[in-house]
């Protein structure tokens, strides 16, 4: 268990360490490009590059902001947190919270979402991260994540469809591992969303069929 947990702050350390790379050199040759020739580049082009700049820095905060998402969820690991809970609510709050993001975007709920036992912060951020991706790597023009969930007396499964474009046969990865994590532009929240469901003695599987979208299918057991 030891093991697998170095393994997978290694490879959480690496994605996070890869992604920062781009806005920080962004940051700096937007830097070094003000200091030789601010004063004679026109008043629009610096206003774009300051622009540019800006908007690295709050990609550069998200990832620090992943990074302690990711300690918080380490460090929380005991049972004595879990309790029963109403995963409508949850997907309800995280409608509520996308849609300040993604204004088209539609998540569904079909039928009534069973109720699981876990810890509820890390529960919803899961899912989120899930649900985050579904929409923001869809190129349809009506970008769509659907959410259901079945049980039986030992597990419960929910699944997060998306209507997206899915993911190429050749990078497909059924199961979420490192190999495919790296490969994912996207992959911090991945990380997370693995973490969390891991550490509740869950599984995630993914099922992609290129052109038809993804299919999440979180597995939490009784």
């Amino acid at each position: 268990e030891l093991q697998a947990a170095n393994a997978d702050l290694q490879n959480f350390v690496y994605v996070a360490s890869h992604d920062l790379k781009v806005p920080l050199n962004s940051i700096l040759g937007f830097q070094e490009l003000s200091v030789d020739m601010a004063e004679t580049l026109p008043d629009k082009t610096v206003s774009q590059l300051i622009a540019k700049a800006n908007s690295d820095a709050k990609e550069m905060l998200k990832i620090l902001q992943d990074l302690l998402k990711y300690a918080r969820v380490s460090k929380e690991n005991s049972t004595e947190l879990f309790e029963v809970i109403d995963v409508n609510e949850i997907i309800e709050q995280i409608k509520l919270e996308v849609k300040e993001y993604f204004e088209e975007a539609e998540v569904n709920i079909i039928g009534n979402l069973n109720h699981i036992n876990g810890i509820k912060s890390q529960i919803k951020m899961a899912l989120s991260n899930l649900i985050i991706n579904g929409l923001k790597l869809n190129e349809s023009h009506n970008p769509t994540v659907s959410i259901s969930s079945v049980n039986d007396e030992k597990s419960t499964i929910i699944s997060i469809a998306d209507n997206g474009t899915g993911i190429n046969p050749l990078l497909k990865e059924h199961k979420i591992n490192e190999s495919s994590l790296k490969q994912d532009e996207n992959s911090l929240r991945l990380i997370i969303s693995k973490r969390i469901i891991e550490k509740h003695g869950g599984t995630i599987q993914l099922d992609s069929k290129h052109g038809q979208g993804n299919v999440f299918s979180v597995t939490l057991y009784s």
